[in-house]
């Protein structure tokens, strides 16, 4: 599978920080789900939504209706997901997320 651009960025950004983390996790055997990216340890899923401004695949119905299954799936085997666009991975918002989920509010270095 190819990396887009989001996803390098994100991956970089993960690198630079020094969090581990697994690219393309599958959460789900039986169905072959996959995460983006994975934080196995604290059941954490972070799933990268390109193509928002301009009718790509994460805005279409089908692919919606295929992503709230998996997602359902995921809630029910007790993950949390994050959700990354372009401006949040640029801003550093899901940075700050990523940093609060696997350290904690009071100690986001590691």
């Amino acid at each position: 599978m190819t990396k887009s651009g989001l996803e390098k960025t994100f991956e970089y950004i993960l690198l630079s920080e020094g969090i581990g983390y697994e690219k393309e996790y599958r959460f789900y055997e039986k169905r072959k789900w996959r995460f983006d990216f994975a934080f196995p340890e604290k059941k954490v899923g972070v799933e990268i939504q390109g193509g928002l401004y301009i009718n790509g695949r994460h805005t279409r119905g089908k692919y919606l209706e295929e992503e709230y299954e998996k997602l359902n799936y995921a809630a029910l085997l007790g993950w949390r997901i994050i959700f990354a666009t372009s401006n949040s991975i640029n801003d550093g918002t899901i940075l700050n997320f990523v940093k609060e989920i696997l350290y904690g509010k009071d100690n986001q270095s590691h």
